[in-house]
């Protein structure tokens, strides 16, 4: 686990990183036919579709009573016949990690916040690796199926990860990793709030342990100076959080996320 409460820095970039990621999902569910975001104080509800709910979530983003925020929830995606999950983010994570929001609410897994600041990374060069900026449809649907492979996700999740309608957003950037004309590995940025926020970051199982994750990590974060922005950000998966440290990458806070059982 990060230290409790980040140095004032790190706090101001942090907030940032948080209204990030709370944009990816924002977007998330704007791409969906079904989706709805709805913002409480202290609560944003993001309902992406009901067949998908691990994108259905609550966010907590303050440290106030949670249990008016959880029944609010529970009402929510009940109306909607969906699972879903809670994460909390900044001051909500630091005061609810760990805890039982509910019945039938348990603690999952934290995740961690690394951020890159300022903006200056090298990762040793891949000479097969070339990175391309996705563009077209085509090249949309090699990513979705690339990042499908590397998550091992299904295909639905990996349709709304990657619908048409961000190849219009201009805050999203995908790159495409390719290895002698394949393509093996993928990442993605979301610039917004002054944060290059770095996700979907994989690499299909024959290429792993060769650079690529790192080399695109690197290009979707450094890509963000040019955007003016004042750090990256991700949050780490255990088996990128090595390779991110060595990038300079540094863990400064969690996310707390709970699984709702019932």
């Amino acid at each position: 686990m990060a230290p409790g409460a980040p140095a004032d820095e790190d706090a101001a970039l942090l907030q940032r990183a948080d209204a990030n990621v709370i944009e990816q999902f924002r977007m998330l569910a704007r791409w969906s036919a079904e989706g709805v975001v709805v913002d409480l104080p202290g609560l944003t509800l993001v309902y992406v579709a009901r067949a998908l709910d691990a994108l259905n979530l609550a966010i907590l983003t303050e440290e106030r009573d949670p249990d008016p925020l959880i029944a609010a929830a529970r009402t929510f995606f009940a109306e909607r016949g969906a699972r879903w999950g809670v994460r909390a983010v900044g001051p909500a994570a630091r005061a609810f990690a760990g805890r039982p929001l509910g019945a039938g609410i348990v603690p999952g897994a934290s995740l961690p916040v690394m951020l890159l600041a300022p903006l200056s990374a090298n990762a040793p060069p891949v000479p097969s690796l070339e990175i391309r900026v996705v563009h077209t449809r085509a090249e949309l649907a090699l990513y979705r199926e690339t990042l499908r492979l590397g998550f091992d996700m299904t295909a639905a999740l990996a349709e709304a990860i990657t619908a048409e309608r961000l190849l219009d957003e201009p805050s999203v950037t995908c790159y495409l990793g390719y290895v002698e004309g394949r393509s093996v590995a993928t990442a993605t940025r979301v610039t917004v709030h002054g944060i290059a926020g770095v996700y979907n970051v994989s690499t299909v199982p024959a290429c792993r342990r060769r650079g690529l994750g790192a080399a695109m990590t690197c290009r979707a974060a450094l890509d963000g100076r040019a955007d003016g922005c004042l750090a990256a950000a991700l949050q780490a998966t255990a088996m990128g959080y090595p390779v991110y440290e060595r990038l300079s990458f540094r863990h400064v806070a969690d996310h707390a996320t709970w699984q709702v059982l019932a």
